[in-house]
């Protein structure tokens, strides 16, 4: 069995994080440009 290494661990947990705040960052522009 592999050893999961500290840099697996933060790839697997920055991955998702990252997509979330980039949907999350798209949805609030797109509200806010279309309350104007």
């Amino acid at each position: 069995m592999p050893n999961i290494g500290i840099y697996e661990l933060v790839f697997v947990f920055i991955i998702p994080v990252a997509v979330l705040w980039i949907v999350i960052y798209t949805a609030v522009r797109a509200a806010l440009r279309h309350s104007k």
